[in-house]
């Protein structure tokens, strides 16, 4: 209750500090936004209170108008904001010798510290192009291997270096006092078989087997082989013919022949044969291991 009225007096009391280098207009239109937002504060529209407070301390910083700023998003959770924010206020009281703005800021940075939420960026072997960002925002050199206060809420941690692989993590913080480390490790180079997010990595063309050269070969032997016996099968049968086969019976030396006619034209049939299956076997192979080597490559497709 003690508070409420205290914050109460604070909204209607505080007026705004002289500022030489605010033209007019802009002090006309900061205090009316300032006027909006204590009337949002008083009626617990915080969001919308702080929103108008900001705009009017940009246009015209006052003592007056931080510290109610710093009250405004201590109501909202953001503790860090308002712990800056009324440090900001402290200096502006001493300053403008306000001992009562003083007083209330000091109070509320008191209460604040222990509350505070922080974030440690330690940073390995950082060369000199490596940049931290923090939910979107720069997060400084100066702030690497320190214990930062920051608003609490989901926090994304990204680190990107000249020719080397991105590094992203996330993270919440929303406990009161809570502090966390991040370690953003050494980043290195993209190889072959980790291409960087956003490069395009190409197969290299798949390489005939030298199984395949084998069977196409082989598949070549049998066919001439194949068809030298198919010829002596044919040539064979002729001369049996012509020794003196009728088409009743075959002299002892006829049928001779036509035995080795038989036996050439066997040959033939499985040379014909082994070479239909080597050149099968060959083809299939030959079409298949592009397709293997084409899924291997899957795996260096680029993600943008």
């Amino acid at each position: 209750m003690r508070f409420a009225a205290f914050v109460g007096v604070l909204l209607v009391a505080v007026p705004f500090d002289a500022n030489a280098q605010t033209s007019p207009r802009d002090r006309a239109l900061a205090t009316e936004l300032f006027q909006r937002g204590r009337d949002l504060l008083a009626q617990g529209r915080h969001a919308e209170a702080c929103e108008a407070l900001e705009a009017s301390q940009e246009l015209d910083p006052s003592g007056g108008t931080v510290l109610n700023l710093a009250l405004c998003h201590e109501l909202i959770g953001r503790t860090a904001t308002a712990w800056s924010e009324f440090r900001a206020a402290v200096s502006f009281a001493k300053r403008d010798q306000r001992p009562d703005r003083l007083s209330f800021a000091e109070q509320h940075l008191a209460a604040l510290e222990p509350r505070l939420v922080r974030l440690l960026v330690r940073v390995d072997a950082a060369d000199k192009d490596l940049a931290v960002v923090r939910n979107g925002s720069p997060w400084p050199r100066a702030a690497w291997g320190a214990p930062v206060p920051i608003d609490p809420g989901h926090q994304v941690i990204e680190a990107r270096g000249s020719a080397a692989a991105p590094f992203r993590t996330e993270l919440d913080l929303v406990n009161e006092g809570e502090m966390r480390e991040v370690r953003v490790p050494a980043l290195v180079t993209p190889t072959a078989s980790a291409p960087a997010r956003g490069s395009v990595a190409v197969a290299a063309p798949a390489k005939t087997s030298p199984l395949v050269y084998g069977l196409g070969i082989g598949a070549v032997g049998a066919t001439l082989v194949g068809a030298v016996a198919g010829i002596r099968a044919i040539q064979k049968r002729q001369d049996s013919d012509e020794i003196g086969c009728t088409a009743f019976e075959c002299s002892r030396q006829a049928v001779r022949v036509n035995d080795d006619a038989k036996t050439a034209a066997d040959v033939a049939t499985v040379a014909f044969a082994v070479a239909i299956a080597a050149a099968g076997t060959a083809i299939v192979l030959a079409v298949i291991a592009p397709r293997s080597s084409h899924a291997a490559a899957r795996g260096f497709e680029a993600h943008f």
